[in-house]
């Protein structure tokens, strides 16, 4: 999840914790980068309780989390777009640091997230999820994934010993 708070500072919401690994770095990186906004307006909260997440093992919590903080960001970032194009009557707006600009004029971030009919007490949310399009996911309809698995011949029992 991406908060966009109209003083134009931006929270990422993840629910994962950073197991030393840098992960908070890069989310805030991620989402800067896509938002065209100073990293140090950016705060990563981890953990947070109202995001899913299987847990930071191997590459997954930058590979998954990284996507998800893209998607959310890149949602974000549109949804500026699409408020600074009503607001300033043009079709072609860019982001740059912190500023929707137009050949009609600019605006700051918060200045469109007050402008957001669905921001909640100056706080313009935006929620998404990415899962990657090669995994298979548990599901009641889909309880034993099929991977491939390596084939085995039956086990047979030689009876050539006697026990006694």
């Amino acid at each position: 999840m991406i908060d966009l708070h109209d003083d134009g500072t931006v929270t990422v919401r993840h629910g994962g914790a950073d197991p030393g690994t840098g992960q908070r770095t890069i989310l805030q990186q991620i989402a800067a980068d896509v938002l065209a906004i100073d990293p140090d307006r950016v705060t990563v909260r981890m953990m947070d309780p109202e995001v899913f997440d299987q847990g930071a093992w191997s590459s997954r919590g930058t590979h998954m989390g990284g996507h998800a903080v893209r998607v959310a960001a890149e949602q974000a970032a549109e949804r500026l777009r699409t408020l600074a194009r009503e607001r300033l009557g043009a079709d072609d707006v860019r982001l740059e640091a912190g500023l929707a600009h137009a050949e009609t004029g600019k605006l700051t971030y918060g200045d469109l997230v007050a402008l957001a009919p669905d921001a909640v007490d100056g706080v313009l949310t935006i929620a998404a999820s990415w899962v990657d399009p090669r995994m298979e996911l548990y599901e009641p309809s889909n309880p034993t994934p099929t991977w491939p698995r390596p084939t085995r011949s039956p086990r047979t029992r030689s009876r050539s010993r006697s026990i006694r």
